[in-house]
């Protein structure tokens, strides 16, 4: 089906380290599919994070994706993930002392 194809497409190009357009999947597949929205969310939160490092990606919305994640679904396996994430970039990008 169509969300398995873009769900799939989307995490090959993060592996290929084709960032911008896993991102672009990503966007798409949030906006048109219902499955996996929790890991959907978690991957742009990881795109975003990495492409900040280029000035291209925004870390606060990296972290809007993580917190999303935590608050729709504290059953998902990426929870735990999602919650470190925040520590980290709360850490190390907004409470630097």
């Amino acid at each position: 089906n169509d969300a398995a194809k873009c769900h799939n497409l989307a995490g090959l190009e993060f592996k290929k380290k084709n960032y911008d357009k896993s991102l672009e999947l990503t966007d798409y597949y949030l906006l048109h599919f219902t499955e996996y929205l929790d890991e959907m969310l978690f991957l742009k939160g990881q795109i975003l994070e990495i492409l900040s490092v280029d000035g291209n990606g925004d870390i606060i919305q990296a972290k809007d994706c993580y917190e999303k994640l935590v608050m729709l679904y504290p059953q998902s396996k990426w929870y735990l993930k999602a919650q470190d994430r925040i520590k980290y970039i709360d850490r190390f990008y907004f409470n630097v002392w």
